[in-house]
């Protein structure tokens, strides 16, 4: 029960970038630069090419999964104290890295289509 509620809090805690709901990203379609810029933020890049305009934000995410030692002093069901179990061995520490493009095109300073890149999208 106290494991349920502790999951459930910490989901809780956890908000989604804006740039991550796809009916906010479908309601820029039509929109104008200032509005994305009103909505997402500086970009973290801009180009542009044959009157087309390129707004593009990049998040990048490390987390990090610390390592855990299993061995110990520990008593194994009344039988004696004694180094033992649980079987194994110590869990390795380690981390992963992401990153997600969301870029906006814009023609004639309007919207005109959105499209997300990377391993993090």
């Amino acid at each position: 029960m106290f494991l349920n509620i502790a999951c459930l809090t910490i989901l809780a805690g956890c908000e989604v970038s804006p740039l991550e709901k796809k009916e906010l990203l479908d309601s820029m379609v039509g929109q104008s630069a200032l509005e994305v810029i009103r909505e997402f933020g500086v970009p973290s890049t801009t180009y542009e090419t044959k009157g087309h305009k390129f707004l593009a934000y990049n998040v990048s995410d490390v987390d990090f999964y610390p390592g855990s030692s299993d061995w110990g002093w520990g008593n194994d069901y009344g039988w004696g104290w004694g180094w033992g179990g649980p079987w194994g061995g110590p869990a390795m520490s380690g981390y992963s890295a992401s990153t997600c493009q969301t870029t906006f095109e814009l023609l004639e300073d309007r919207v005109i289509a959105w499209r997300k890149r990377g391993d993090g999208c």
